[in-house]
């Protein structure tokens, strides 16, 4: 399957049947080596890689190794789904909900260097990403509560330069 976003194939995923014994969510990731090397083209827009056997499901990037295809444990972020939960079901509904994938896209996958002048595209897992929303969330809060709270006090008060007298305020800096 492929997930486009306004023409462009962000996301791909391979599944692969549930009942047959011999394919595993392993045997989807080396499809991808197979696609990358038949049709490498798909990936030139390509965000998010996903595999799945039908109930497992790992998720990473095109240039990561298997060891960094990981679950996404999480529907909204608070807490971890039930492990009755199919994880491909968590997937679709965690990660690819609207707002949320394009918010993986822009600021949670970044590319490295790995010295060779290959890059590496790497992606945040779940508990990476919610976590930075929950820091930016509160880190927003607070700036705004730091700006309402300047903006509640007194306009002429500060006094820069000037004398504690000619400030308004008594020495010992209690106000006047």
């Amino acid at each position: 399957m492929v997930l486009f976003v306004n023409g462009l194939p962000l996301a791909v995923v391979e599944l692969k049947n549930a009942a047959d014994e011999d394919a595993t969510i392993w045997t989807a990731f080396q499809q991808f080596q197979t696609y990358q090397a038949e049709i490498p083209s798909l990936f030139a827009f390509n965000a998010v890689l996903v595999v799945s056997d039908g109930v497992e499901a790992r998720v990473g990037t095109l240039t990561a190794g298997r060891e960094w295809f990981k679950p996404w444990r999480t529907t909204g972020g608070g807490t971890l789904a039930p492990e009755t939960v199919p994880q491909l079901q968590v997937v679709i509904e965690g990660l690819f909900e609207k707002r949320r994938f394009l918010n993986l896209v822009r600021d949670f996958i970044v590319f490295e260097d790995d010295g060779s002048g290959k890059l590496d595209k790497k992606m945040a897992g779940y508990h990476q990403f919610h976590a930075v929303q929950v820091a930016v969330g509160e880190t927003l809060r607070a700036a705004e509560l730091a700006h309402a709270e300047l903006a509640a006090e007194a306009p002429g008060r500060y006094g820069a330069g000037l004398s504690a007298r000619q400030a308004g305020r008594q020495p010992g800096g209690d106000p006047g």
